[in-house]
């Protein structure tokens, strides 16, 4: 299992993590056509990174280190919201 650079497309949502385990959490998470990670900023090694976390629902895309399991974000920028103009 390695680390390697990619690019990363996805919607970030909040999600229990390790439910069972000494480290159960609330994860910021992000689901990407290939499946969901875990994710974090490189500097930032909490459980909850309030920066990541205030993500939740929104798309976001950006560059990072991936393994199978983890996203480390090194940039990434917020798709703008789709507005419902006929309502």
């Amino acid at each position: 299992m390695g680390w390697r650079l990619a690019l990363i497309d996805g919607v970030v949502f909040r999600a229990p993590y390790g439910v069972g385990s000494k480290s159960e959490h609330e994860a910021v998470m992000i689901r990407t056509a290939s499946g969901d990670f875990l994710v974090r900023r490189r500097e930032c090694f909490d459980f909850i990174d309030e920066e990541i976390g205030a993500l939740a629902g929104r798309r976001i895309t950006g560059e990072g280190l991936t393994t199978e399991t983890t996203v480390i974000l090194d940039d990434w920028s917020v798709a703008p919201e789709i507005r419902d103009e006929t309502s």
